[in-house]
């Protein structure tokens, strides 16, 4: 058990000066970050190409300036459908989904017919 002891200790910073504001305590705010879970086109090879990141604007612009090796081949990409989510486990698990035979079945029957998504602001 640890005695606490009542005597002011001079430590710089352990307490606001003498008629300061209190202020809130530092909260993180959850929903500040944000995942996406995204499918990108290539319309001049007819390739599909699904990912998650928290950065979509910037992971689209990397797939377009050939900065991943497994979509350089490939440009231009376009994005013709993205997701949101909380959590990046939840954008990775919907990924895996997407990439099921089923999940890109649904993407050439569903998303591919001439759609294409605008990037989030």
């Amino acid at each position: 058990m640890v005695e606490h002891s009542a005597v002011n200790r001079r430590v710089a910073g352990s307490s606001p000066a003498r008629g300061a504001k209190s202020q809130k305590p530092f909260q993180y705010n959850l929903l500040s970050k944000m995942y996406y879970t995204y499918i990108i086109f290539s319309p001049n090879h007819s390739e599909i190409y699904i990912g998650q990141t928290s950065k979509l604007k910037e992971r689209i612009s990397e797939h377009n300036e050939g900065k991943s090796s497994s979509t350089k081949r490939y440009i231009p990409w376009e994005l013709v459908h993205y997701e949101q989510f909380k959590t990046r486990a939840e954008a990775m698990g919907r990924e895996k989904e997407l990439k099921s035979h089923k999940g890109r079945d649904f993407i050439r029957m569903q998303l591919l017919n001439g759609r294409v998504r605008q990037l989030p602001d």
